[in-house]
């Protein structure tokens, strides 16, 4: 029998994997006139309390009592996690049957639990422009008879010897852009202080000359996240793809706290998805759910997010929500 970290990272493993390969055959149903959400999801996936799942693949429809004959929906398949879609609408209520268990939160969890988003967070940072000029500042790097050191200033009045900090690297950001990416790329220990000036101890390096780096407290926001959907309907893109990360398919938002996202909340990732006559000519603009993300991060105006699982490759310019 597995383990629970063991099928954490195959349940991970998998929810990657699925990225790269093409979803099963997509279910498409027609609207006649006098149908609802529940009614469809009665006869379509015989559970009437399932109507939230097919709103949540289907954003065109902005309110699940705007319905119209001949609307072309996209329905779950086998492969498709449940989903929930939060928004300030009147829900319809649900007849019969029960509400399914959440995939989408369930993983999240287990992510959690297992400690792999803990690390995400210890080595992916996004910060504000405003913070920046208030880190510590490195102004000597010497190696001595015990090891490698730091010397910086600019201290935070809090910290303590002990205290491990990260040694992070600026990525670079859109013109204009508000929000700083970092990442990890070693450790540092603070072994003296005096006043805000302080010697770390380099106990890890992965990038040789550690000139440029930014000093930041260790995360360890993550063992108090709870997977929720926001309560109020946010809309964002991606605004940048971090594909070949060690810890998985990361994204950056267009949207953070001021949006009133946070840690922990889940999102749909959606593409658009024209639909053609035979002649080649687009009909419609369609929207289908492409993957499930979890926020690991925010600045004021950016959110970093991890893909939990994904149907279709999610890209820059798709929206979230």
């Amino acid at each position: 029998m597995l383990s629970s970290f063991h099928r954490t990272v195959v349940v991970f493993a998998l929810s990657l994997a699925a990225i790269s390969t093409a979803v099963a055959q997509e279910s498409i149903y027609v609207v006649k006139r006098g149908d609802s959400f529940s009614s469809i999801a009665a006869s379509q996936l015989n559970n009437a309390s399932r109507w939230r799942e097919i709103w949540s693949l289907n954003p065109q429809v902005r309110r699940p009592t705007q319905l119209q004959a001949g609307m072309r929906l996209q329905l779950p398949t086998a492969t498709m996690p449940a989903a929930a879609r939060m928004t300030t609408a009147t829900p319809v209520p649900a007849t019969t049957g029960t509400t399914p268990p959440d995939g989408t939160k369930m993983m999240a969890l287990d992510l959690i639990r297992s400690g792999h988003i803990g690390t995400l967070n210890a080595d992916y940072r996004l910060l504000d422009n405003s913070q920046l000029p208030q880190l510590p500042r490195i102004h000597a790097e010497r190696n001595e008879a015990d090891g490698q050191y730091l010397y910086a200033h600019q201290l935070d009045v809090h910290a303590a010897t002990g205290q491990t900090y990260g040694l992070f690297l600026r990525s670079p950001e859109p013109a204009g852009a508000t929000f700083t990416e970092l990442t990890r790329v070693g450790k540092a220990v603070l072994v003296m202080r005096d006043g805000n000036k302080g010697r770390l101890k380099i106990t890890e390096n992965r990038r040789g000359d550690l000139s440029d780096v930014l000093l930041l407290p260790m995360a360890t926001r993550s063992a108090r996240l709870t997977p929720e959907y926001p309560q109020t309907g946010v809309e964002t893109r991606i605004l940048k793809a971090l594909y070949e990360q060690p810890g998985g398919y990361l994204l950056i938002l267009d949207q953070g706290s001021q949006a009133g996202l946070q840690p922990g909340h889940l999102l749909n990732v959606f593409k658009r998805n024209p639909i053609e006559n035979d002649t080649g000519q687009i009909l419609e603009l369609t929207a289908i759910n492409a993957a499930r993300v979890i926020i690991i991060d925010t600045s004021r105006d950016a959110s970093l997010a991890l893909v939990l699982s994904a149907q279709r490759v999610p890209a820059v310019g798709d929206r979230v929500r």
